[in-house]
C-alpha cells in the first residue's frame, strides 16, 4: 500500500487538484511539464507528455515483470542547449530516473507522491 505524504493527501482529498509531473535522471537532470523551482533544483519545462505506467504479474510462475513507461520530451534548445545534448554529456542509459507528482502546496520532493523508480533503457530521437 501506498503511503501519501500529508500535503499531497491532502491536496487530492480537495475538489480541485493540479498535479504537475517531475522527472529526475540521475540526480542531474529535473525536467516537468513546466518551469518550476523545487528543493533547490530548477525543473526545466522540456516535459510534453507521459504514459502510464505498465506492469505484470505471472500468478504461476510467480514472477513480477518491471514496470515500463514511455516518456516524450521536447529537444529545443533551452538555456542554450538542447536536451538531446544534456542527455549524452554523459550517456544517461543505464542511469536510474525517478518520477513524482507534485500537488499544488508542495513545497519540496518529501510533499510529492514518487510513482516511478527505475533505469534508463533506451532513448530515441525524431
Amino acid at each position: 500500500m501506498i503511503t501519501l505524504p500529508d500535503k499531497f493527501r491532502k491536496d487530492t482529498e480537495g475538489k480541485d487538484t493540479y498535479l504537475v509531473p517531475l522527472v529526475i535522471i540521475d540526480d542531474s537532470v529535473f525536467i516537468s511539464t513546466e518551469k518550476l523551482v523545487m528543493s533547490e533544483k530548477n525543473y526545466d519545462p522540456l516535459l510534453q507528455s507521459i504514459g502510464s505506467i505498465r506492469q505484470s504479474i505471472n500468478l504461476e510462475s510467480r514472477k513480477f515483470k518491471t514496470s515500463s513507461i514511455k516518456m516524450e520530451f521536447y529537444n529545443f534548445e533551452y538555456n542554450d542547449e538542447t536536451l538531446s545534448v544534456r542527455l549524452f554529456r554523459p550517456s544517461v542509459i543505464n542511469k536510474v530516473v525517478k518520477i513524482y507528482y507534485k500537488s499544488q502546496s508542495a513545497e519540496s520532493l518529501d510533499d510529492c507522491l514518487k510513482v516511478y523508480s527505475g533505469y534508463i533503457k533506451d532513448v530515441q530521437e525524431n
